[in-house]
C-alpha cells in the first residue's frame, strides 16, 4: 500500500531583497520612481539573496499513522505544513498526498462575528470542504464536543475567545478527510478540553484510519499524541522515527552543545553551564504530577582546581514567571566540586501542579557570580490520574517545599 504522504527532494526557496532603506511616497514621486521597485533594484548582486526555508526533504507517512513535526522557531515546520496543505507550492521536488486533506493551520479562520455559532459551523465547514449534508449529520456531535451548547444560537461576537477557539477546533476535528494537518492549535480552551482534543486526535488515527500530522512546541503533547515524528533544523531533516526518540534528539539539539534559547546571561565565566535537562528517573521526558524527577546540570570550569566555595542554585518558575520552588547545594548542606562537570538534583514526588515551567540556573565560585542564566529550560508537568493511581492532589502555585538530594558525577 502506498503511503498517504510522500515527500521527495522538496525545497522551498524565497528571494530576499535589500531595500536600501525606507523611502516615503513623496520621495519616490519626487525622483520619478514609479513603480517604486525597479528591476535594477532587484538585479544587483548585492541586493538579491536567497533564503532556503526547506532543503532536500525526503520522508513518507503511512496511512493511519500519527506524526509530529518538531524543531526550533524558523526550522520550517509551518512552511512544510502549508506545502502539504496546498497553500503554497514547493520550489523544487514533490509533495504527494493520497486522499482528501483537511488543514487546521489557524483556528478561527473563516468565522464571522455577526453570525450565530450554529451558522458559523455551516459557514466554516463549507470553507474547510464539508458538504451541507455532512455538516447537518455532524451538527450535534460538533456542538457537544465544543461544549458551547448554551451559546450556540447567539452571535459569535458574544463568545469569549476560548469559546471561539473551541468551536473552531470542533468543526475541524469532524472533517471527513483522509489526512488532517494541524499547526499549533491544540492548546485551546481549558485543560479538560485539551485532553478531549488529544483523545479526538488519537481516535482519528487509531480508529478512523486517518493520517494525522501535528506541529507543536509542546513536547509532552507530541509524546502523548504521536507515535512517529520528524525533526527539522534550518529547513533540513535531522531525524525521522519514533516520537520519543525524536524528542530526545530535539532536546539534545537544544541543550547539548551549549545552552540555547536563553535570553539573559551574566557572570565572570569561571564556570559556564553547558547543558540542562529535566526528566523522570527512568529518563522519560514526560514528567507528571508526583513523579520522581531529576534536574541535571552539566558545566565546565576554566580551572579544574576549583574545589571549594562553590554553589549551584536552581529556581523553578511558573508560566507567569514567578518562582515557585528553589533548589540549592547550600540548602542541601553539600559541598561539591565544579571540576567534575555534572550535578544532579533528584526530586522525590514533585508536588508542582500541571502546567508550563522554566528554570533559572545560578553558579557561584568564591562568593562571586560565575554564571547566571534565566529562562534556560522550559518544560511541562502533565496531569496524572490521582484517583486510580492513589495519588494526592497537586500543590498550588505558591512556594513549594521540595524534597531532594544532590548527586555528583
Amino acid at each position: 500500500m502506498k503511503p498517504s504522504v510522500e515527500v521527495q527532494q522538496l525545497w522551498k526557496t524565497y528571494a530576499l531583497h535589500n531595500s536600501r532603506g525606507y523611502q516615503s511616497l513623496r520621495e519616490n514621486l519626487s525622483k520619478g520612481k514609479f513603480p517604486f521597485w525597479s528591476k535594477k533594484d532587484h538585479s544587483d548582486d548585492d541586493s538579491a539573496k536567497v533564503f532556503h526555508a526547506l532543503r532536500h526533504l525526503e520522508f513518507q507517512f503511512e496511512a493511519g499513522s500519527r506524526w509530529g513535526i518538531m524543531g526550533r522557531n524558523g526550522a520550517g515546520k509551518s512552511t512544510l505544513l502549508k506545502i502539504l496543505a496546498g497553500i503554497t507550492p514547493p520550489s523544487q521536488g514533490l509533495a504527494v498526498l493520497r486522499g482528501t486533506v483537511g488543514a487546521l493551520l489557524e483556528v478561527g479562520t473563516g468565522f464571522h462575528p455577526e453570525l450565530t455559532g450554529r451558522e458559523n459551523i455551516f459557514f466554516n465547514g463549507a470553507i474547510l470542504g464539508m458538504k451541507t449534508t455532512e455538516i447537518r449529520n455532524s451538527m450535534d456531535e460538533i456542538i457537544d464536543f465544543s461544549g458551547v451548547e448554551a451559546m450556540i444560537d447567539q452571535p459569535l461576537k458574544t463568545f469569549s475567545t476560548g469559546m471561539h477557539m473551541r468551536l473552531a477546533f470542533s468543526v475541524a476535528a469532524h472533517l471527513r478527510t483522509d489526512i488532517l494537518l494541524i499547526d499549533e492549535v491544540l492548546a485551546v480552551g481549558d485543560a479538560a478540553f485539551q485532553r478531549r482534543c488529544l483523545g479526538k486526535m488519537e481516535q482519528l488515527g487509531r480508529e478512523e484510519g486517518k493520517t494525522v500530522v501535528v506541529v507543536s512546541h509542546d513536547l509532552t503533547q507530541l509524546s502523548q499524541l504521536c507515535t512517529q515524528a520528524i525533526l527539522l533544523e534550518k529547513g533540513r531533516l535531522l531525524f525521522s522515527g519514533p516520537a520519543d526518540e525524536c524528542i530526545a534528539e530535539y532536546r539534545s539539539l537544544l541543550y547539548s552543545s551549549d545552552v540555547q534559547g536563553q535570553t539573559w546571561r551574566e557572570g565572570n565565566g569561571s564556570v559556564r553551564v553547558k547543558q540542562v535537562d529535566v526528566c523522570r528517573m527512568d529518563g522519560s521526558p514526560d514528567v507528571r504530577v508526583w513523579d520522581d524527577l531529576q534536574i541535571k546540570v552539566v558545566f565546565e570550569a576554566k580551572n579544574e582546581s576549583i574545589l571549594k566555595n562553590c554553589r549551584l542554585d536552581i529556581g523553578i518558575n511558573n508560566a507567569s514567571g514567578r518562582r515557585v520552588a528553589w533548589l540549592s547545594t547550600v540548602a542541601a548542606g553539600q559541598a561539591f566540586n565544579l571540576a567534575t562537570g555534572e550535578i544532579i538534583f533528584k526530586i522525590r514526588h514533585c508536588p508542582l501542579k500541571p502546567g508550563q515551567y522554566d528554570l533559572n540556573v545560578y553558579t557561584e565560585v568564591d562568593f562571586r557570580l560565575a554564571d547566571w542564566l534565566k529562562n534556560v529550560y522550559p518544560f511541562t508537568i502533565s496531569y496524572k490520574d490521582y484517583f486510580n493511581d492513589g495519588e494526592r492532589t497537586p500543590a498550588g502555585q505558591g512556594d513549594v517545599l521540595l524534597s531532594y538530594e544532590v548527586l555528583q558525577a
